[in-house]
């Protein structure tokens, strides 16, 4: 069985090894932007206006549904 401590210095370990060998590679070019595949979205619909300025989550209690805002 693993410790926590011993995976979580596994965890770190792994990018510093992975850096090292990407540094003794041959580089590579970049890709091309225009190769990248793009999604196109839709406008956004607003379904209701929220009591608060910063709506961030929503609650479901017996009294019935509480939205959660992001602001203090």
């Amino acid at each position: 069985m693993i410790t926590r401590r011993a995976m979580l210095g596994l965890a770190a370990a792994i990018p510093i090894a992975g850096a090292r060998a990407a540094a003794s590679a041959a580089p590579c070019e970049a890709p091309s932007i225009s190769d990248i595949p793009v999604r196109r979205t839709g406008k956004v619909e607003v379904a209701f206006k929220s009591p608060g300025p910063q709506p961030n989550g929503l609650q479901a209690t017996p009294e019935g549904l509480w939205i959660i805002d992001q602001s203090a």
